[in-house]
């Protein structure tokens, strides 16, 4: 600008002119590339500066909005490059405020915003867990930074646990499977995304406990009428669950582990076996019993085991209705095995001879026959209806007769009576084969009673013949027999 100055002064004429010359110099403008910027946690400024006026330099002031934003700071210079962190979970900003100055002249300021993205966490709901295999896992994941998403990389301990996969969202929803009798896991590592901008990581881990391996093996007669005696449901594993109807209900007839036919009535009852392990996982077994309404049977006449069809004659000898034959129920098995609480019903034929057990009956263990029960008259193995005789069965019966040796006598297969006892031999201890009917000395036959004799005893009966030249002397014997001794059984109606 150039200013042309006159001076006047009294009145005199005007002086000579001078021009005036003033330099302006503009106030440069200030901007950047990129004018404002979003960067995530950690990461650094990258603001170009320039201006409309050549040679302009800059300074600037720097300022956050809070306490949680840091590494900002004032400076100078045509480039703002600065680590900026976000230790918050908001999304917060930092103000670069930049002037700019050329030939001593400074521009009005201007703000550039930096948008500090914060780190987002993972956080979970329930933060562990242990599931039962079979059983949901349910994770519900979440941030304190709004709007985050989420993925996962699932991987399991052992090869025994299934079920879990990879995937994305803010729910882990998958039912695992342990094969196996350990607690494996399954952990989920969890990526967190918020803004474009990856979190951190954080793990999930699901233990899957084992289900108890229940099983249910049929230890009792699950073909039987209401005139069965009550019975243990034996063969539960393990031991120490709960008896029920289905799905848990009560189930008249049945009192903790014990059935009772005559409550329960005639039908097809269905039974469960729930057991809990220490984890608190519950699996189930289940068994059925069939129950009839009671098999009309008058003395005299022929008797069907309605569990194997077996046919039995009966008789009556005074009050008491007798079986006419000995019992032949159960799986044949050597006489090299002995017979166990295994939940089969076991036999012995006379010199390991099946053809002996259809013609005479079978051979017995006091246990097995009992069925591990030592209750006087206890059902054992005879049919539903019929007990094994206790010491007053027996008693009973040889009052019908003058004496014991009368009795024998009577109660032979050549007597009168009908009870048709033949003497066909037994086993002692599992060793020796005894008194068969072709001995020339001793032939007898030995029957259980249910009565047991101290700890390893159970009084016993005995048909005996002593052949004295070609006479035979019939007697009817008591002998407190080893328990592991093989008789006969007969049953007497209830």
């Amino acid at each position: 600008m150039t200013y042309n100055v006159t001076p006047e002064a009294n009145g005199c004429p005007p002086g000579g002119t001078m021009p005036v010359i003033l330099t302006v110099n503009p106030r440069p403008a200030v901007s950047a590339a990129p004018g404002g910027q979003s960067i995530c946690n950690g990461q650094a400024t990258s603001l170009s500066l320039q201006a409309d006026v050549s040679g302009s330099t800059f300074a600037w002031r720097a300022f956050s909005n809070s306490a949680n934003v840091t590494g900002y700071s004032d400076g100078s210079g045509a480039f703002i490059s600065q680590t900026l962190t976000n230790s918050g979970y908001t999304i917060d900003t930092v103000t670069y405020r930049v002037a700019g100055t050329a030939n001593g002249c400074t521009g009005d300021s201007t703000d550039f915003k930096v948008i500090v993205y914060p780190v987002a966490d993972v956080l979970f709901t329930p933060a562990s867990q242990a599931v039962c295999s079979g059983q949901l896992a349910l994770i519900s994941i979440s941030s304190n930074v709004t709007g985050t998403s989420f993925v996962w990389v699932a991987s399991g301990s052992t090869g025994n646990v299934s079920g879990y996969s990879n995937g994305s969202g803010d729910l882990i929803q998958q039912t695992l499977t342990n094969s196996g009798y350990m607690m494996p896991t399954v952990t989920y590592q969890v990526t967190p995304t918020a803004n474009s901008c990856t979190g951190t990581q954080n793990s999930a881990v699901v233990t899957v406990n084992p289900l108890p391996v229940v099983s249910m093996t049929v230890c009792f007669d699950t073909l039987t009428t209401i005139e069965a005696q009550p019975f243990d449901l034996k063969g539960a594993v393990p031991s120490g669950g709960v008896f029920s109807g289905p799905g848990g209900t009560v189930f008249p007839g049945l009192t903790g582990s014990t059935f009772f036919p005559a409550i329960a009535g005639a039908g097809v009852h269905h039974i469960r076996y729930t057991y809990t392990n220490d984890f608190g996982c519950i699996d189930s077994a289940s068994i059925t019993i069939h129950i009839t309404d009671p098999i009309s049977h008058t003395c005299g006449d022929t008797l069907t085991d309605l569990r194997d069809n077996n046919n039995y004659p009966t008789v009556l000898i005074g009050s008491q209705c007798w079986m006419a034959n000995n019992l032949n129920f159960g799986t044949t098995i050597a006489s090299s095995q002995i017979q166990r609480d295994n939940c089969i019903n076991e036999k012995y034929c006379y010199n390991d001879n099946p053809v002996n057990c259809a013609a005479y009956g079978g051979l017995y263990q006091w246990d097995e026959a009992m069925r591990y029960t030592s209750e006087n008259a206890a059902q054992g193995f005879c049919p539903p209806g019929w007990h094994i005789p206790a010491e007053a069965d027996w008693t009973l019966l040889f009052t019908n007769f003058i004496s014991n040796g009368f009795a024998g006598n009577a109660l032979k297969s050549s007597g009168y009576s009908g009870f048709n006892a033949l003497m066909t031999g037994i086993r002692f201890q599992n060793l020796t084969w005894k008194f068969p009917a072709n001995d020339p000395i001793l032939r007898s036959k030995l029957y259980w009673s249910s009565s047991i004799h101290g700890l390893n005893k159970a009084w016993a009966h005995g048909m005996n013949e002593v052949v004295v030249d070609i006479e035979y002397t019939p007697s009817m014997s008591l002998y407190p027999a080893l328990i592991s001794n093989n008789f006969a059984v007969r049953c007497l109606k209830d």
